[in-house]
């Protein structure tokens, strides 16, 4: 069984932030507790949000080929030998009960934009970003690979 956590875009600060207590009612989140740091003083402290100020994302119980959690959300690179790569979020698909990596529409290669990836095959991956910190990675990525990592750190 896979671990249950979550992590959340804090839209008022402009943070990625662990959820350290979701409160719902039927099924719907009202209260969101967020860890976050002042950006001053570095100390951490705990927030309330509403689901209107904190965008869920949960972690998949996936690991990237830097060992780094997966969460829906993130922006997930394939390289290959041949130089050519694939990328496209990370997004749940509640009627198959599968993570899937979804290509934009404007970078689909081919007629498939979704692809499910098993076990292992996740790991072969790796995270450039998320969605919220990073929306250009879903724009077409320049050549090469340096270029794409060095535009904007990776999330924490």
């Amino acid at each position: 069984m896979r671990e249950l956590k979550f992590r959340a875009w804090d839209k008022i600060t402009k943070q990625i932030a662990p959820v350290k207590i979701i409160e719902w009612i039927t099924g719907v989140p009202c209260s969101i507790y967020l860890t976050l740091t002042d950006k001053v003083t570095g100390h951490a402290c705990m927030v309330e949000r509403t689901d209107q100020s904190a965008a869920l994302m949960q972690f998949t119980g996936l690991k990237d080929e830097k060992d780094k959690d997966i969460y829906e959300g993130d922006i997930l690179a394939e390289w290959c030998d041949e130089g050519w790569y694939r990328h496209g979020v990370v997004t749940y698909m509640s009627d198959h009960a599968k993570y899937y990596l979804t290509e934009p529409p404007e970078l689909k290669y081919g007629s498939d934009s979704e692809y499910c990836y098993d076990g292992d095959e996740w790991s072969k991956l790796e995270i450039v970003g998320n969605i919220h910190q990073h929306p250009h990675l879903t724009e077409p990525i320049p050549e090469p690979r340096e270029e794409l990592l060095s535009q904007q750190p990776l999330p924490q």
